[in-house]
């Protein structure tokens, strides 16, 4: 084991690779200090925003060359802020902030937060989508 978030694996068999398994971690994960990428924005909260969110997210994961699925991602973060929307029951007016980075595992950080002055406690969702490989071709 590498780390103590690695579970340790059965063997594998003779000519094929080791396979780590990973524990659960907690959510909401904080946001390293280093990641090889990150994106932010604000949106209003009405129609538009999941559209938007995704339409914006998918063109910058295509930028970043990230080796995930770009569409389950960008489809994930649009249902995220439409979900946000509706849980914090905010009004068109309000803004709802909008992050991604991706971790240093490859694995993308999708999150999303409403920022209603109104609340004693904003309400924030976190989503992390694995990548589909671990590096280039």
């Amino acid at each position: 084991m590498d780390s103590p978030d690695e579970a340790p694996a059965p063997a594998a068999p003779a000519g094929e690779r080791e396979t780590r398994v990973h524990r659960p971690a907690a959510l909401p994960l904080p946001e390293p200090e280093h990641v090889p990428w990150r994106w932010a924005e604000e949106f209003h909260a009405n129609a538009c925003a999941g559209p938007g969110a995704r339409l914006r997210l998918r063109t910058r994961l295509t930028a970043a060359s990230w080796f995930g699925d770009v569409e389950t991602a960008s489809q994930a973060l649009d249902a995220l802020v439409r979900g946000t929307i509706r849980e914090a029951r905010l009004a068109r007016d309000q803004r709802l902030t909008v992050r991604a980075f991706i971790l240093p595992t490859n694995e993308l950080v999708l999150e999303t937060e409403s920022r209603d002055d109104a609340r004693a406690a904003p309400v924030r969702r976190q989503l992390v989508l694995p990548p589909l490989r671990s590096g280039p071709l």
